[in-house]
């Protein structure tokens, strides 16, 4: 390689393309109030928004809250950074609140002071250079940040002053190239905060224009006296409101208030909402949605916090990352005699935001299917997460119990019901009830419990199928195909999976209460507690909703539900056993029977599918009768509605809008789910009816 061919791939011939000029540094910003000083002051104001505010703080809060340590193979050192970073420093108070301002306005800069002490240098503060002070940003001749200038009051003037580069702690997020000022982490949401804000002026102008009135006199027909008219005109001048005000038309005159009430003509509310909405999503806050709009329901809850949670991981990420090369590599530098064999860096953990009604849940099924096993140290960590006391005495007998067998079950979250798509598109419009229901949700959730029903029937079809050749093949060992009609498999075995079968009814049932309570507090004008005494939904253990008599009416019906399937493969097992004995009498081997086990476990699906449809639509229907029995006295009538049923068939669209007084012989009779609809004869199959409560607005 020649040394002019070596220095041109070793010499940087490009640029980024920052345009930096005196007092100002150029970027891709094109709306001029996010450019420069205005864009600092235009963000100032955003902050003071209320949906901004509250996205700020779920952004943010976590992220102190989370556990931040240093990690280091040299204890010296983590023991001197620790020192520096968390005592001296105030980590987790004022240095996060100031390296998080970067994500607001963009970028932060501190200056680095040092004292010393014990011999060694430490930080002594990390000074805020507020954005708004910085004059100029400085590049050095490689394109990094040389220094920046500032213009800042100090000893009583305004001074400028250049700080370099090796004195700053300084941050920018979504920072590209040698772009310093970087880019707010509300620059999204700009244009909602601005509509907003545009929106509320329009509402207080229409408040002021429309909510009073203006005065109107009518003067009579022909002439009249034009004092009278001075006098009139006075009099609506000096008009007050009030308990003594009263007012004395002559004859022929008349007086009205023109556009009293009118406001509501002009009423912004809903784009008001509307931009709060986005402002949240536009800072990935989209939690605060979860039950103010259509779109914040639990069944979209899981995969929002999701997002959220690695959202803030990345934002934690990089605020690790500025830290580990700015503030923990030069007090090494200074302070570490062999800072190159040192390494040392600060790391976050536990990083989280404690969703108790998710944990419990997920719990819940990890349990019922035999992963989790209840114990101590399992309630001590739950009573944690719950922040209530600690158990004083004996522990719970399940705390005992031999752990269920693990059943291998892959139970991905589902919502592939066509009303569960992006874009929902009912069969006819919504009624306004319905608008007020978590048709998705509700959608969603049965989704989610035919399959959990479809993967249990199938674990135990597995089961069975695999006993079954098993007893098969020995039936046929001594040459007597009649053995084979004797194959069967105790009642523990048919019946293992039935405790799976009713946790997933029990939780449909629960479910299905709790939606109606929810549409009874939306519906409600007061969020007072409902006729039956019962308090919000949330303060509910499982064991108040659902009593003895259902849970053993679900285990009566789980054990029915698996003895079919069972009967369907048992009869299979044995007809392609007596085939393989007529074709080839003995002369079969161990490959052949694998071949009748692998079909046969293939088999039924589409019963199976039908089966979990009718168990959880029936769980679900029954919880939500069970609580309009309990609100009989303030429920004026129910409704049935097939607005679920994307390929509504001929036996429920009948019904569609058909109403019936709760408790109601009639009632009973059309309780969903239509068991015309789930049974072979119809073309759906798919039944997703339920009924739909009208409460009184009375106390």
């Amino acid at each position: 390689m020649t040394e002019s061919s070596k220095q041109q791939r070793t010499t940087e011939l490009g640029a980024t393309g920052t345009v930096f000029g005196r007092n100002f540094l150029k970027t891709d910003e094109y709306v001029p109030k996010l450019q420069g000083r205005k864009g600092i002051d235009t963000i100032s104001k955003m902050r003071r928004d209320g949906m901004v505010h509250a996205s700020n703080q779920v952004v943010k809060l976590p992220i102190k809250a989370a556990k931040w340590t240093i990690q280091s193979d040299d204890d010296q050192a983590k023991e001197d950074l620790t020192e520096a970073l968390f005592h001296r420093l105030n980590f987790k108070g004022n240095l996060l609140d100031h390296i998080l301002l970067a994500f607001d306005y963009g970028h932060e800069v501190m200056e680095k002071v040092w004292e010393e002490d014990n011999g060694k240098l430490w930080y002594k503060k990390l000074g805020h250079r507020g954005q708004a002070t910085i004059h100029d940003w400085v590049p050095d001749k490689d394109g990094n940040l040389g220094s920046i200038v500032q213009r800042a009051w100090k000893d009583g003037t305004y001074k400028k002053i250049e700080i370099p580069a090796d004195k700053l702690f300084h941050i920018a997020y979504g920072q590209i190239g040698n772009n310093f000022v970087g880019e707010s982490g509300y620059r999204a949401a700009y244009k909602y905060w601005w509509m907003k804000e545009t929106f509320e002026k329009l509402m207080a102008i229409g408040l002021q224009r429309h909510a009073v009135g203006v005065p109107h006199i009518t003067a009579p027909e022909g002439s009249y006296d034009p004092k009278d008219k001075d006098a009139a005109m006075e009099m609506m001048k000096a008009m007050t409101v009030g308990a003594q005000a009263r007012m004395f038309s002559p004859h022929g005159w008349g007086f009205k208030i023109e556009g009293h009430g009118d406001s509501g003509r002009y009423d912004p509310l809903g784009p008001i909402h509307y931009c709060d909405e986005m402002i949240a999503m536009c800072v990935l806050a989209m939690a605060l949605n979860l039950g103010r709009t259509q779109t914040g329901s639990r069944a979209l809850g899981e995969s929002m916090f999701d997002t959220f949670l690695l959202s803030l991981e990345a934002i934690a990420d990089w605020i690790r990352a500025a830290i580990n090369e700015q503030l923990i590599k030069p007090f090494l530098l200074l302070n570490h005699p062999r800072p190159d064999d040192v390494v040392a860096t600060v790391e976050w953990s536990d990083l989280e935001i404690q969703n108790l009604e998710l944990v419990s849940r997920a719990l819940e099924r990890l349990e019922r299917g035999g992963f989790v096993t209840p114990d101590d140290d399992l309630e001590v960590h739950l009573r944690d997460l719950a922040d209530v006391p600690q158990k004083v005495g004996k522990t719970s007998d399940k705390a005992s119990r031999p752990p269920a067998e693990t059943i291998q079950v892959h139970r991905p979250h589902r919502h592939d019901h066509p009303q569960m798509a992006g874009s929902v598109d009912f069969w006819r419009d919504l009624t306004g009830l319905e608008k007020s229901m978590s048709l998705r949700e509700i959608a969603g959730k049965q989704d989610d419990g035919t399959e959990e029903v479809v993967e249990i029937a199938g674990v135990a079809k597995g089961k069975w199928v695999d006993a079954l050749v098993e007893q098969v093949a020995e039936a046929l060992s001594d040459g007597d195909a009649s053995d084979v009609n004797d194959v069967q498999l105790s009642k523990a075995q048919r019946h293992q999976h039935a405790k799976e079968l009713v946790g997933v009814m029990r939780e449909m049932f629960v479910f299905g209460r709790r939606t109606v309570k929810d549409e009874a507090k939306k519906q409600k004008k007061k969020a007072a507690s409902v006729s039956d005494g019962h308090d919000s939904p949330q303060t509910f253990r499982e064991e108040d909703l659902v009593n003895e008599e259902i849970t053993d009416l679900f285990w009566t019906r789980a054990r029915k539900s698996l003895e079919q399937l069972y009967g369907r493969v048992k009869a299979l097992v044995t007809e392609r056993a007596l085939d393989l004995w007529r074709t080839q009498r003995a002369d079969f081997d161990e490959a052949e029977l694998e071949e009748i086990a692998e079909e046969v476990k293939a088999m039924f699906e589409p019963a199976q599918r039908r089966e979990g449809v009718l168990l959880v639509a029936t769980a679900f229907a029954m919880g939500r009768n069970k609580e309009a029995e309990a609100q009989k006295a303030v429920i004026e009538r129910a409704i049935y509605s097939a607005i679920l049923d994307g390929d509504v068939c001929d036996e429920c669209e009948p019904l569609d809008g058909e109403e019936f007084e709760v408790g109601s012989p009639d009632y009973y009779a059309s309780l969903p789910p239509n068991r015309r609809c789930l049974s072979a004869n119809s073309g759906s199959n798919n039944c997703r009816c339920l009924y739909v409560y009208e409460f009184s607005q009375g106390e």
